[in-house]
């Protein structure tokens, strides 16, 4: 048994939009269908020949532009309420394009589904030759996928996950741009306040410097960590700089100095 969920898109009718839901259970001498907004449906594996839902089309589509194939075809596909639909791909090869300032050699894939009644449903799709989708757009939808266009193109296979280092992109997108500026300036503003509100931390800090000046501790870090212990209400710096504050073995001084 295999369960293939389908996604939950939106449906537009007469009176606005319908969010429905599709499952496929392909069993070994059937499919069924369970559709939120119908009865279930049960198809033969002759009726149903060569099916191919959504997510499986994307890796055959993968597979056409790797394979650079060039041709038309035709499997059956679902649709949303359930309906078995001719799923037509045509492929014409590869050609030369400008994807996100770079030329590269893409891919287009043209699919047509038709539904029982006959109305078409018409997509492209733009794949690079290792098949890393660029771009899919569905005739008559104001919605499409498109890559990133922060993503540095060529045609050389792609490494895996591509991950763009934020500080080399940033700078390109306004919108982030924007937000970095705005948090930059509350943050200065809030640090500047603090530091007029508690002057001692001039002191301190100064304090500090001259110490580890004089004292030229082999492990700055791990001089700082202790350093800066003294400061809190319960903890007092022990290391090889500083005498302990109280004998361990004295009863007395270590009930006191616990509480501080």
């Amino acid at each position: 048994m295999n369960i293939i969920p389908k996604k939950r898109p939106y449906v537009k009718l007469d009176d606005g939009l319908d969010q429905q839901a599709l499952y496929v259970n392909s069993q070994e001498d059937f499919y069924y269908l369970r559709h939120d907004k119908k009865k279930d449906i049960f198809y033969s594996p002759k009726k149903a020949r060569n099916l191919i839902c959504e997510g499986a089309s994307f890796i055959l589509m993968r597979y056409l532009a790797i394979a650079k194939f060039v041709g038309t075809f035709e499997v059956t596909t679902l649709y949303i309420n359930g309906d078995l639909c001719r799923n037509i791909y045509e492929c014409k090869g590869p050609s030369s394009g400008i994807v996100n300032d770079n030329k590269i050699d893409v891919c287009k894939i043209y699919r047509t589904i038709i539904e029982e009644c006959g109305i078409e449903h018409k997509s492209i799709t733009l794949m690079t030759l290792s098949g890393q989708i660029l771009k899919q757009e569905w005739r008559f939808c104001n919605y499409i996928l498109q890559i990133n266009p922060l993503v540095d193109l060529s045609n050389k296979e792609p490494t895996g996950h591509e991950r763009i280092p934020l500080e080399k992109s940033f700078g390109k997108d306004l919108q982030l741009l924007s937000l970095y500026m705005d948090a930059k300036t509350i943050n200065k503003k809030l640090i500047e306040n603090y530091m007029e509100d508690h002057p001692e931390i001039k002191d301190m800090l100064a304090d500090y410097v001259q110490t580890v000046l004089q004292l030229k501790p082999e492990d700055v870090f791990e001089f700082t960590a202790k350093y800066f212990l003294a400061f809190t209400p319960a903890l007092l710096p022990q290391s090889e700089y500083f005498e302990g504050p109280f004998d361990v073995d004295d009863d007395e001084d270590y009930e006191f100095w616990k509480y501080l």
